[in-house]
Formats: structure tokens, sequence, C-alpha cells
């Protein structure tokens, strides 16, 4: 997969307007859009995204994204997208020292320097794109947590 470019124009966007104008976060950002996570995404509180590249849904099994998105699936979806979100801005070197970083979801994501980045098996395919509140990592596939994984799969 090649690297998604940093946008030096979203200097002076908040975490959220990053994801929407990007153009590489739209799947996300649609999923985000209307919720409690986006007013904190919005806020002026300090956070660390882990956004998955468009390319990352399509990894997914074709019913799974409709299933989360049917209503009695609203706490469902409303987990994995706090399990991408860590309070505070933690820049690609501060991950890099790092084992695990508790979520808003309220577990914890292993993260694992190897050859590349890894947030849970998600592979950092951009780093450090900087908001006013915050801090955007690109990833390569969705964050599950176990409990939601083991319902979605």
């Amino acid at each position: 997969m090649r690297l998604l470019q940093h946008n030096p124009m979203a200097v002076g966007l908040n975490i959220m307007d990053i994801v929407i104008t990007s153009g590489k976060f739209t799947a996300f950002a649609y999923l985000v859009e209307g919720s409690l996570l986006e007013k904190s995404l919005r806020s002026e509180f300090s956070f660390t995204l882990f956004a998955p590249a468009d390319s990352a849904f399509t990894s997914l099994p074709a019913d799974t994204l409709k299933w989360l998105l049917e209503p009695q699936n609203e706490q469902r979806l409303a987990a994995i997208l706090r399990y991408h979100v860590v309070r505070g801005r933690l820049e690609s070197k501060q991950l890099e020292r790092m084992r695990t970083a508790r979520t808003e979801q309220g577990q914890e994501l292993k993260i694992d320097l190897r050859q590349t980045l890894l947030i849970d098996s998600a592979r950092i395919i951009v780093k450090d794109i900087e908001a006013t509140n915050g801090i955007i990592h690109g990833i390569d596939s969705l964050l599950m947590p176990y409990a939601v994984a083991t319902a979605v799969l």
C-alpha cells in the first residue's frame, strides 16, 4: 500500500475537520459524523486518532458495515469508533517507546515496533498529521475491541 501524504494545508483544523477534508478517511468520517465522538474530536481537548484509511474498509466482509449501521448495533459501532481514539497527543516517536495505549473505549491497544509501527494489527501508513487538538495517524485496517470483533465476525 502506498503511504498517504501528509497534508500541510491541515494546519489550523481540528481532528474531525482533517478527517473529513483529507479525502483519505471518508468511510471513517461517515461513521463518526453525528456521533458523540465527533463532538470530542472537534473539542479543545487533545486526542490521538488512529484513522483507518478508506482502503481499510475494503477488507471487511461485505455485510459487516451494513450490520454495524443497523440501529440495534449503535453501541457496538460507538465502541469501535472510540477504540480508535487515545486521550492526549502521541507522536509516532512517543508511540515507538510504548507497549500499550488506553483508548476512549476503555481497552488498551497493543503497540509493536518490529519492522514497522503496528497498533494492534494495523500498520501505520501515515504518521503525525497535526491538528489543533491533537494528532492523527492513518492506519491500514479497522481496529475492533475483542468483544465487538467476536460479535461482528
